[in-house]
């Protein structure tokens, strides 16, 4: 099977009110031999963004946010996308910047001992958004400041909890899924 990439995506819609998001298209030819259409979903200009694993003992943060594109309150990890500003000031690793920003931002908890545990692509057929997973760690009895008001609520979940919650579908997003699956793995070690 050939696969031939030297023809570029070309926009097919683009929206920059808010979050800048991009519908790309490309000529392919399938497994098969059949032309089509390969779409992509390009958010942040492509920039890496971050989940955030942060713990305070054995407890892990979640945010609870409506999610108009489910239709329902999903708990999920922090996250968010990166800015050229986090490419800047750490090249290698702008998901580390990313995610103690969007910590603050979101929870308003500071960023303690924050280090990036893995790196994944959010849906490679169609949504090739690299996340990096940012592990922190929060000051035992730290008063959270300010927000943005982005998420509706912010509460600590024993570690133990956590299993349950992703049999039972409260947690159900993949950029959580992802970033809990790295640290039960033990990415965090080491």
């Amino acid at each position: 099977m050939s696969h031939d990439e030297t023809i570029p995506f070309e926009a097919l819609y683009e929206s920059r009110d808010g979050l800048a998001v991009r519908l790309d298209g490309a000529p392919r030819i399938g497994a098969g031999g059949q032309p089509y259409t390969h779409h992509r979903l390009v958010v942040a200009d492509g920039r890496p963004g971050a989940t955030i694993l942060a713990t305070r003992g054995d407890e892990v943060l979640l945010v609870r946010s409506f999610r108009a594109s489910v239709g329902r309150d999903l708990w999920e990890l922090p996250r968010g996308a990166g800015d050229e500003a986090d490419r800047e000031a750490e090249p290698d690793e702008p998901e580390l910047v990313t995610g103690v920003r969007e910590l603050r931002e979101e929870t308003g908890y500071a960023a303690g001992r924050a280090r990036l545990i893995g790196r994944y692509v959010v849906d490679s057929t169609v949504f090739p958004q690299g996340m990096g997973v940012v592990h922190c760690e929060v000051a035992p009895g730290e008063i959270p400041g300010a927000t943005d008001g982005e998420v509706d609520e912010v509460r600590w979940f024993a570690a133990a909890e956590l299993r349950s919650m992703i049999r039972n579908g409260a947690i159900i997003d993949a950029n959580s899924l992802s970033g809990l699956a790295l640290w039960l793995a033990g990415a965090t070690e080491g």
